[in-house]
Parts: C-alpha cells; sequence; structure tokens
C-alpha cells in the first residue's frame, strides 16, 4: 500500500504544524501508521521552514531563527516495529523543489575562521541542476537526499543522551541543549525534554551523509513500539560533508519503502543507525 503526508509549506510550522515536529520525543504522537512493506509518499520543509527566498539576502542569515531547525514530516508508526527490532527505509525517490540556499552563517560550520560573514547563496534547481545568481558560471548536479531521518528515541534512550549532551555543555563544547522555545509541539514536557534536531545520535537525526540518496536501505534500531519514523532537511547535493555548515537546503519529497527486521538490532547488537548502499552510491558518494 501507498500513503501519502501533506504539509503546507506556505504557513509556518509553529503556526500550523500540519504532521511537523522540530523535536525528538517519545510521547510526540504518529501522523500516519502504516505495516511493514508499504511505501509513503513525504512532504518536508526545508531545514529553517521556508525562512529563506528568492528575495532573501546575506543580512537574512543573521536575522533567520534557528530554534526551530529541523521541522520534520512525521513520526511514521510502523506496526509491529518492536524495541530489538530493525526498522529499513528504502530510499525510492526524493524530489527537491525549485528553490534551495547555502547560507555561511558567522561562527557555524568548519571555515568559520576562514568566512567570519554571512552569505546566502540563492539556487534555482530544474530537477537536474542546481544554479545561481551568487555563484555565475557555477552549476552543480542534482544529488538529492534527505539529511535528516531518524525514529523516536526511547524514555531511557532520551535520559541518557540528555545526561550525556549536559556533560558535554558544562565541559564548553557547543551543544545544543533543549528549549521549549522553538518546539513543535510546544506542550509539556515535550517543548522542555524533546531534543533538538542539530547532531546525528543513536536514533538517527541529521545524518547528512550525501550517500542516503536513491537506492540506499537506511538501518534505524528500533527504540520504541511502531518506530515513530520522521523525515526532514532535504539536500539538493551536498559534498562530503557541510564544510559550511549547509549543504544545498531545499524543502522536497521523498518517497521510501518501510519493513522490519524482527530481533535484528538485538542480534547483531546495533545501537546506531547503518546503511546498505549500493556499490554505484557507496564508490561515488551520491546517485
Amino acid at each position: 500500500m501507498i500513503h501519502e503526508i501533506r504539509v503546507d509549506r506556505s504557513t509556518p510550522v509553529r503556526e500550523r504544524p500540519d504532521g511537523c515536529h522540530t523535536r525528538w520525543h517519545p510521547d510526540i504522537p504518529p501522523v500516519l501508521t502504516c505495516r511493514p512493506s508499504d511505501e509513503v509518499v513525504i512532504e518536508t520543509r526545508d531545514a529553517v521552514d521556508g525562512q529563506f527566498t528568492l528575495d532573501s539576502t546575506h543580512g537574512d542569515v543573521l536575522r533567520a531563527d534557528r530554534s526551530i531547525v529541523h521541522p520534520l514530516t512525521g513520526p511514521i508508526r510502523v506496526e509491529g516495529a518492536q524495541p530489538g527490532d530493525v526498522l529499513t527505509v528504502e530510499v525510492i525517490e526524493v524530489t527537491p523543489s525549485s528553490f534551495g540556499y547555502t547560507a555561511q552563517i558567522p561562527g557555524f560550520g568548519f571555515l568559520a575562521d576562514e568566512f567570519p560573514d554571512p552569505f546566502l547563496v540563492r539556487w534555482e534547481v530544474d530537477g537536474e541542476w542546481a544554479a545561481s545568481p551568487d555563484l555565475p558560471g557555477v552549476r552543480i548536479p542534482a544529488a538529492p537526499f534527505m539529511g535528516t531521518m531518524g525514529v523516536a528515541p526511547s524514555r531511557a534512550l532520551l535520559g541518557s543522551i540528555t545526561a550525556r549532551e549536559s556533560a558535554l555543555k558544562a565541559a564548553g563544547a557547543d551543544v545544543a541543549m533543549s528549549q521549549p522555545d522553538g518546539a513543535v509541539p510546544a506542550i509539556e514536557p515535550i517543548a522542555s525534554e524533546g531534543l533538538r534536531t542539530k547532531p546525528p545520535r543513536e536514533n538517527g537525526g541529521n545524518l547528512d551523509v550525501r550517500g542516503m540518496g536513491i537506492g540506499t536501505t537506511v538501518l534505524f534500531p528500533v527504540w520504541i513500539e511502531g518506530a515513530n519514523l520522521s523525515v526532514g532537511d532535504g539536500h539538493v547535493a551536498q559534498g562530503d560533508g557541510e564544510v559550511c555548515g549547509t549543504a544545498i537546503e531545499t524543502a522536497a519529497t521523498v518517497r521510501v519503502r518501510l519493513d522490519v527486521r524482527s530481533g535484528a538490532a538485538r542480534e547483531r547488537d546495533l545501537k546506531d543507525v547503518a546503511f546498505e548502499t549500493p556499490a554505484r552510491v557507496a564508490s561515488r558518494g551520491g546517485p
């Protein structure tokens, strides 16, 4: 069976969540329930929920609200999935929107010391290529994938991650700690306890691996009944990591096939995300 989840990208996620959320938490209710081997067509918002457009300027980078990064579509509950199982997500198709952006955010990214000023590249995407008036003479071949994909953490995992990241924060690390501002849903205790989507973790999250494109199957250990998969943060293309902190970010529509491997996480002692990637993708890092 094929299911669809549609979102209204014209309205900010805070005003109309519309099947979206901005935190990881086991109490966020699923917006869809499907069965193993079903396909789901999922519309997603971009990483900053439409704050950048073709009319945006470099100054808008400084004004962007980053507390809502990343709005995710879901959760999707898969019948029969239990802790100890593996949820498989086969990426069948990824269709980016006609607009994308790349933002150099001051103080953020690997090259922050070299590029201290804000800079925004606005990309026009025709399905095959991305080109920009901000980078004349440059065009990038599309190799779309979803940057953020994950399942809900259990309460135990939520607690252990919070403790770990609190210790890192106390030691001076750059950690996006839980905060109610920007949380969707804004209800408690989700708003205060929910994990930010900035880093990758045991339940998945902001993986940003360009090999997660069409033909790849992503494997998630299941932490709660139903798994509760969520997806977002579409990319038109990306190198080997987001050197400036962003890829060619875009809203996207992704088609996936979901299945459950009973007991596989327990048998393999799988406690993190894994991939099954076609050789042609593994060798080139993209389709």
